[in-house]
């Protein structure tokens, strides 16, 4: 898988991947070198995280994807995620498209699926795309 060409690592741990061939996401295991499809995205996924235990993780694009127990949950009410940012054990917080007039940020808690808007963020709208952002 990862010897493939066109793929991109999204997320790394010292046991674990997540990356992409263009428009498909895996979960890989480093030390076994076993994969799993997590799904298929409209473009590329933008980005990834794996928890400090390992116990879940999720995949971002034109939809946000958690894969819990060996379970992949689409996560309804999440569109064009951009970026993830681990606030503790059970909650993230999710950038969708900073370009966007519609781009905000949300929190999903992984335990109860439980995803709300903390707030919209307009400071990228009218700039040019860049990949270092600040929020």
């Amino acid at each position: 898988m990862k010897n493939q060409i066109g793929y991109r690592c999204l997320y790394k741990t010292d046991l674990f991947e997540i990356g992409n061939v263009y428009e498909d996401a895996y979960f890989i295991n480093n030390e076994t070198k076993e994969n799993i499809h997590i799904g298929s995205f409209y473009g590329e996924p933008t980005c990834a995280f794996i928890n400090d235990d390992n116990s879940w993780c999720v995949v971002g694009g034109d939809t946000l994807i958690l894969v819990k127990n060996f379970r992949c949950i689409c996560v309804d009410g999440i569109k064009d995620a951009f970026a993830l940012k681990f606030i503790d054990e059970n909650n993230i917080q999710i950038l969708t498209d900073p370009w966007s007039e519609y781009s905000s940020i949300w929190q999903l808690n992984v335990e109860s699926l439980a995803c709300v808007k903390v707030q919209d963020f307009n400071k990228y709208k009218g700039e040019k795309y860049t990949n270092d952002l600040d929020w």
